[in-house]
């Protein structure tokens, strides 16, 4: 009985929200006159699938990182901090989430050097300022093996950061230029997972740890 109860309810309740919504369409093709019917359902439509997708909580970065691993940080990094939400975009944070994610895309895990034990990359921040700083923390039992890479992201309102399946990986055609730094490559292949990060929309680079020492790759610019 309770469930046929529960089961009335949700149907009224969605019986009353469809008459308001024809209600509300109703008045709409007497104040505007001839409008096609899909002219007026798609936005409507539109609307209630994106706050449904928007509407998930996005999770704080610094809860998607072990405890002890951000003392770790405070202390090997004392003018850095982790990024906060409002310090990323909106509006992609809104894309994380509506495409599986918690909408914070500068921490990502993954195993980067092949020991079966998942580590953390995770962009930091500036305390006074908006800029990146890439940095791998690679797990070694109760404790972790620290790495910062070089980082190509300026503003960290638009830099991420997210693991990279096995694979080869070869230098951006788009880049004229042939490598000049240290530890850059015009193609890697790794047999675990690396690590990918940018500017969102704009740029990729891929680094890959081998022999303890990370080498990297322009995947796009």
């Amino acid at each position: 009985m309770g469930f046929l109860l529960r089961t009335f309810s949700v149907v009224a309740v969605a019986s009353l929200l469809l008459h308001t919504l024809l209600r509300y369409l109703h008045l709409i093709f007497e104040a505007v006159g001839a409008v096609t019917i899909s002219a007026l359902f798609l936005p409507i439509l539109m609307l209630i699938f994106s706050n449904v997708a928007i509407g998930a909580t996005p999770k704080e970065c610094i809860k998607k990182l072990d405890p002890n691993l951000v003392k770790l940080l405070e202390i090997k990094f004392p003018h850095l901090r982790i990024p906060r939400l409002a310090d990323l975009d909106q509006q992609s944070i809104n894309f994380d989430i509506q495409g599986g994610g918690d909408g914070c895309f500068v921490v990502a895990e993954g195993d980067f050097d092949g020991d079966q034990r998942q580590d953390l990359a995770v962009l930091l921040t500036s305390i006074s300022k908006k800029d990146a700083h890439l940095i791998v923390a690679l797990k070694r039992g109760k404790t972790w093996a620290v790495h910062q890479l070089p980082t190509f992201c300026d503003t960290i309102q638009f830099c991420y950061v997210k693991p990279e399946k096995p694979g080869t990986y070869i230098r951006s055609v788009a880049l004229d230029s042939p490598p000049s730094r240290p530890n850059e490559r015009v193609k890697l292949t790794s047999k675990t997972t690396s690590v990918l990060s940018g500017t969102l929309e704009s740029t990729g680079i891929v680094y890959v740890y081998s022999k303890g020492r990370w080498n990297y790759v322009w995947v796009s610019d």
